[in-house]
């Protein structure tokens, strides 16, 4: 099976999805007034990831939108990926 993350930061909406095999099984959305992506992105993943029992290991890839979007949260995303990336060359 193919699972891929998806995480969406690039607006004010904050998004995690995993996908199945091209299919959405889980996602998790907030669209503030505000950003708040700091404080949801890590729970997002970890809350997908709990939920589906699907391991970091089980991921086939991880798909970050590309921009515009606050530099933060751009550098959360990009120290989140390093941290998968590293847990995969141990699977």
């Amino acid at each position: 099976m193919t699972y891929i993350l998806n995480i969406e930061t690039a607006t004010k909406n904050c998004s995690v999805s995993l996908a199945q095999n091209g299919e959405t099984i889980l996602y998790r959305e907030i669209a503030e007034q505000g950003y708040s992506h700091a404080e949801k992105l890590h729970v997002f993943i970890e809350e997908i990831l709990k939920e589906t029992a699907v391991g970091i290991k089980d991921l086939s890839a991880i798909a970050v939108s590309k921009g515009p979007g606050s530099i933060l949260v751009c550098v959360l995303v990009f120290l989140r990926q390093k941290d998968f990336a590293m847990l995969w060359e141990f699977r």
